[in-house]
């Protein structure tokens, strides 16, 4: 803080008013308990969290925080190889503007957002079920395969028709039927 005044007050009352031109604050007297700051699963290290002290306060307290943040730190880690190998997909399947319906990188923006969310999702919830850090490595594992097996395969000129156009055709075909099996015209 720069340029200002700090008002105390004692045990007994008094209030002390000292003017100052620069003054650092102490965050630990905002404290109740000024013996020694609580670290929590975030704060701890790798090691702590794959091995954690039994007679840890925090960690008798809240083991699942333990279990949420190791399960993050071995993950998150991963994401962005995920990101980029989606994106390289998506960018690298040559098509014209006229097939397209939605630029590739929005394509990829909005799959990367949904990983993210996914795996963010399944951490945040191995805090309370432990079942959720299998989902979380099975959120990696899955995706990377399907990463890898669609960068991987042969690809082959598109000559069919597109997806929308067969799907419209089968409704229509749908429809045609029921309305000449109900005896109706149209």
């Amino acid at each position: 803080m720069k340029q200002g005044q700090v008002q105390r007050e004692d045990e007994t009352g008094n209030v002390s008013i000292v003017q100052f031109d620069s003054y650092s604050f102490d965050l630990s007297e905002l404290t109740s308990d000024k013996s020694q700051a609580r670290r929590r699963a975030t704060d701890r290290s790798i090691g702590f969290l794959l091995n954690p002290d039994p007679n840890d306060p925090d960690f008798v307290a809240n083991p699942g925080a333990y279990r949420a943040e190791l399960t993050r730190r071995l993950t998150d880690w991963t994401l962005p190889f995920i990101y980029a190998l989606f994106t390289i997909v998506i960018v690298g399947d040559a098509r014209s503007h006229r097939e397209r319906r939605v630029p590739p990188m929005a394509t990829a923006f909005a799959l990367t957002l949904l990983l993210r969310l996914l795996s963010q999702f399944s951490t945040n919830r191995a805090e309370d079920d432990a079942a959720f850090v299998f989902v979380s490595y099975a959120i990696i594992v899955i995706l990377l395969a399907v990463g890898l097996y669609l960068l991987l395969k042969p690809r082959r000129a598109r000559t069919g028709v597109p997806l929308a156009e067969r799907v419209n055709a089968a409704v229509t075909k749908v429809f045609r039927r029921s309305n000449s099996g109900s005896g109706g015209t149209s």
